[in-house]
C-alpha cells in the first residue's frame, strides 16, 4: 500500500483484520467512494510522514494498484506508517565502555571488529489459526571484539540477518523490513522484522517480531 523508496519494501496489513465496514457499503459504487475517501487520507498521512523524517522515502502506491480487500482504515494506515518510521529510524547506542555503536551503519563498524564471527539462529512461533502456528527462523551473523578492561567480548557488528517462514505453505508476501541493532552496551544484538506472510489460499497476516541474541563473556552468542 505504501513503500519505503530506499528499501523498496511494501508494507501491508492482513486483509483479515482491516477494512471492516460493518455492512454500510452494500454495492460496488459505495466501495469505490470509500476507497477514494481513504486514499485522500493516505496521501495526507504519507505527506506528513515524509515531513517528519525530512525526506521523501515513503511513497503511496497508485490507487488502481490497491485492492479494496487490502485497504486499511485511516487509523490503521497511520499505525502501519508509524511502525515503519520506527523501524526505519536508526539511533546510535552508547556502550558502557565509552564507545558508540551506530545502528544505522553496521557496515561502517568493520574496522572496530577485530575478533570472531559467530552465526546463530532463533525460532519463534506465530499463530495463524486456532491451534496452528508457523515457525519464523532468524539467522544472524555477529562479529565480537574482546575488551581487555572489561575482560569480556562484546558484539561490535551484525554482519547479516535474515528471517524465513515455514509451515502450512506460508511464505513472505514481500521481502520483510529487517533492522539490525546492537544494544545493551554491545552485550545484545537485536533483529527487528516487519512484514506480511501469506499462504496459497490467499490468507495474509502481518508479522512484527523482535529476536534478541546475547553475547556471553567468551564471545559465544546465546538465544534469549
Amino acid at each position: 500500500m505504501f513503500k519505503i523508496a530506499k528499501k523498496l519494501t511494501v508494507i501491508m496489513l492482513s486483509a483479515s483484520i482491516i477494512f471492516s465496514c460493518s455492512g454500510i457499503i452494500a454495492h460496488a459504487e459505495g466501495i469505490k467512494d470509500k476507497k477514494q475517501e481513504y486514499y485522500q487520507e493516505y496521501k495526507r498521512i504519507i505527506r506528513e510522514a515524509n515531513e517528519k523524517i525530512g525526506s521523501k522515502d515513503f511513497e503511496l502506491l497508485p490507487i488502481d494498484e490497491i485492492n479494496e480487500d487490502d485497504m486499511l482504515t485511516p487509523k490503521e494506515f497511520q499505525k502501519a506508517v508509524n511502525a515503519a518510521i520506527q523501524l526505519d529510524t536508526q539511533k546510535p547506542v552508547i556502550d558502557d565502555n565509552g564507545g558508540e555503536y551506530s545502528n544505522e551503519s553496521n557496515d561502517n563498524m568493520s574496522a572496530r571488529a577485530s575478533g570472531e564471527t559467530v552465526t546463530e539462529s532463533q525460532n519463534k512461533k506465530v499463530s495463524v489459526a486456532d491451534n496452528h502456528s508457523v515457525i519464523m527462523k532468524c539467522t544472524a551473523t555477529f562479529v565480537t571484539r574482546y575488551n581487555a578492561s572489561k575482560k569480556r567480548r562484546f558484539i561490535t557488528q551484525i554482519k547479516s540477518a535474515k528471517v524465513t517462514v515455514s509451515g502450512y505453505g506460508f511464505s513472505w508476501k514481500k521481502s520483510p523490513t529487517i533492522t539490525k541493532r546492537v544494544i545493551d552496551g554491545g552485550r545484545t544484538g537485536e533483529i527487528l522484522c516487519l512484514g506480511v506472510i501469506k499462504n496459497p489460499s490467499g490468507f495474509t497476516k502481518q508479522v512484527s517480531l523482535s529476536f534478541e541474541f546475547y553475547c556471553n563473556t567468551g564471545g559465544g552468542i546465546e538465544v534469549r
